[in-house]
């Protein structure tokens, strides 16, 4: 067997070493890129992907066995990973981890002696080897037979006997007539032609990309996908949930697409055999979350993103991609087609600058009333006497109304009205939440449960007032003098269960719903007749650098799919947002927010990448943390260490920091160097979130 290094990418993080990992070729000389392989890994054996020649070195431990089929992994989805792990700061293995089913991909993954045992082997590996013909074993129990005789490892590996077998089929299913559409197989629907026309265009030159702003948008969707298909290209449809991927799904099935589902609500199993299904695919329609842009179909393809700012498009393990930037790379030989209710600041500037074409549907205007708070008469209460009089008028006339609340629960915190302390986590030192039903306090950090004190912690005042108010407050606040009065949140939903059986008797029946913007994707179904939005400076005001942009896409999304007329209470009527929403257009308030994030070096002129470092070393922590400040790179600057709070019972510190640079590439020249070398000492974490969607 050859002694030729192959690099190998596991599911490790970057700390474990690098970006792949070397092995001798062993068990799998001249396999191609994208093959599944068993590697030994300490005392442990692990699958993982081959990618390719490694960097030759001394004392490399051979590959154990090769996966079939070769490749297990077609490699341009490998291409695609990688490029991943490298924009985004992460192995190469963990980016596989989420491109594909991986537990899936290995699930019953055993080891097994193909050939007959070879006389010239010594007798422990001949022992080892007849134990493994005889019964497949498991990687975790095969790990335990070198333990005693680990000689025999890299002796079976350079014999070439052991292969690795998994417990489903293997074999990728070959593209069937049925799924080459051809020109003219699909028909397009009344007023899509304009939207094909300039689809079409993106594909045949640049720019590739097209923003499609309104709502709704499916029917653009459905004539993409017309136009793409009418070129036999593949179409990946990528939404922010579940909800949303079978929403479209259903509507394409009906128009007569070929659609492939691929997201998180499929079983283990059915996921892999639709990812190993799709491999080479041309003329098909991939429906599904965020993890469907690595979908195996055949190049070039449409690759089409709903709502793209929304927190669904944002992987939450490593790497922490946004689905349209990777989206965005994959399209270079293809198109992309990002679709929303009002773009994101970056996304309009595209479009000033010629890199994204931009169609705008007809779309109804959002209907927007003020309530000044300045001038209440009922400051104390949670919600203003003219927002709750006309919930009450709604609610009593057999109509829907509903008011959006920007937390669950009963109030943010439990503070004194003598002296205006709150009271606070004595592990994590934040604000707890307090429950009225329970009257308990509970600390959204470290999950602590503490009983509501009668008196102030600091100077003993018997004044405590709820501060702030969640779902739960305003539905009792409501109570007083409305009819059929619910709640919608995460909480309730949780306990209830099935999200549409819990709306159905506000459907059916009216009343007022109180909910926080868990409802947004239901507005559409709703039929309402008033949206309030309480506590709005909340938003306006958030501490963040896109908090005017985020406060104008919930506004207009709560006015356009929810169809109703938007009562805001606010402090401050003259906020940009309320006159962007009430103004015939946005561009005035793209320039404007244009203007200062150039000025102060916010995106899209500038990259953000946030970092945390934690451990249980007070010193540990602070060194790795003085270590990535110190760093310098052309155009890089790093802002920080913040302190973060410990969680009960972890007994760690943490430390945030924020790196800001050109672009992704000079994010990860400063911090790859951290995050793989000796800077980080045993017992501290990195963690590293390029363009966080909250900073």
């Amino acid at each position: 067997m050859s002694a030729d290094p192959l690099a190998v990418a596991l599911d490790l993080p970057l700390r474990a070493g690098d970006a792949s990992f070397t092995f001798a070729a062993g068990a799998a000389a001249g396999v191609p890129r994208g093959t599944g392989v068993v590697v030994p890994f300490g005392a442990r054996l692990l699958p993982g992907i081959v990618l390719g020649p490694g960097e030759p070195r001394p004392g490399l431990r051979p590959v154990l066995a090769r996966v079939e089929p070769t490749p297990l992994v077609p490699a341009p989805v490998v291409d695609l990973a990688e490029w991943t792990a490298r924009e985004y700061v992460s192995s190469t293995g963990e980016a596989l981890a989420v491109a594909v089913p991986w537990d899936a991909l290995w699930s019953g993954l055993r080891l097994w002696c193909r050939d007959r045992v070879a006389d010239a082997l010594s007798p422990p590996a001949r022992a080892i080897a007849g134990r493994i013909a005889a019964r497949p074993q498991p990687l975790s129990r095969a790990a335990r037979l070198f333990v005693d005789a680990p000689e025999a490892l890299a002796e079976l590996a350079e014999a070439g006997v052991l292969s690795a077998i998994v417990g489903a089929p293997s074999v990728w299913r070959a593209p069937t007539a049925a799924a080459r559409v051809e020109a003219g197989d699909v028909a397009p629907g009344p007023g899509e032609e304009a939207v094909r026309a300039v689809v079409a265009e993106a594909m045949a030159a640049d720019p590739h990309a097209v923003l499609v702003v309104g709502w709704p948008r499916t029917a653009a969707y459905l004539a993409a996908a017309r136009a793409a298909l009418a070129s036999r290209w593949a179409v990946a449809a990528l939404f922010p949930s579940v909800d949303a991927a079978e929403g479209f799904a259903a509507a394409a099935a009906a128009a007569g697409l070929p659609v492939h589902r691929l997201h998180a609500g499929l079983a283990p199993a059915a996921r892999l055999a639709a990812w190993r299904g799709l491999a080479g695919m041309r003329g098909v329609v991939v429906v599904g979350t965020r993890a469907a842009v690595f979908a195996p179909a055949a190049d070039p393809l449409l690759l089409i993103v709903d709502d793209e700012d929304a927190s669904g498009h944002k992987e939450e393990r490593a790497p922490r991609f946004l689905t349209a930037a990777v989206a965005a790379h994959r399209a270079r030989d293809g198109a992309l087609l990002v679709g929303a209710t009002t773009p994101t600041v970056a996304r309009f500037a595209e479009t000033q600058t010629g890199a994204c074409r931009l169609i705008a549907l007809p779309t109804r205007r959002p209907r927007v009333g003020v309530i000044d708070l300045r001038r209440r008469p009922d400051p104390a209460e949670p919600i203003s006497r003219a927002a709750r009089e006309a919930v009450r008028r709604v609610a009593r006339a057999g109509g829907r109304a509903l008011v959006v609340a920007d937390r669950k629960g009963y109030a943010a915190a439990l503070h004194c009205a003598e002296c205006g302390a709150v009271e606070r986590c004595p592990s994590c030192g934040v604000a707890m939440v307090y429950d009225r039903a329970s009257r308990r306090l509970g600390c959204r950090l470290c999950g602590r449960r503490l009983p509501a004190p009668d008196r102030c912690a600091r100077c003993g005042g018997v004044r405590l007032r709820p501060l702030g108010a969640g779902t739960e407050r305003l539905a009792a606040v409501l109570r007083r003098s409305a009819p059929r009065v619910m709640r919608f949140d995460a909480d309730a939903v949780a306990r209830g269960g099935d999200a549409d059986a819990m709306l159905a008797p506000f459907r059916a029946r009216g009343g007022a719903l109180v909910a926080t913007t868990y409802v947004l994707p239901y507005l559409p179904s709703l039929h309402l007749d008033l949206i309030v939005l309480t506590a709005a400076d909340r938003w306006l005001h958030r501490p963040e650098y896109r908090a005017a942009e985020r406060a104008l896409a919930l506004l207009r999304t709560l006015g356009i799919t929810g169809g109703a007329q938007v009562l805001v209470e606010t402090a401050d009527p003259e906020h940009p947002v309320l006159r962007a929403v009430l103004a015939p257009g946005l561009r005035t308030f793209y320039d404007e927010e244009l203007t200062l994030r150039r000025q102060l070096g916010f995106p899209p002129y500038r990259v953000l990448a946030a970092v945390t470092i934690s451990g249980r070393s007070v010193a540990s922590v602070d060194s790795v943390a003085a270590h990535l400040a110190a760093a310098r790179a052309a155009g890089v600057e790093v802002l920080g260490p913040a302190l973060l709070r410990a969680r009960a019972g972890a007994r760690e510190v943490g430390r945030a920091l924020v790196v800001r640079a050109p672009d992704r590439t000079a994010v990860r020249e400063v911090l790859w160097p951290v995050v793989t070398g000796a800077a980080v000492p045993p017992g501290v974490r990195v963690a590293v979130d390029v363009e966080p969607i909250e900073l």
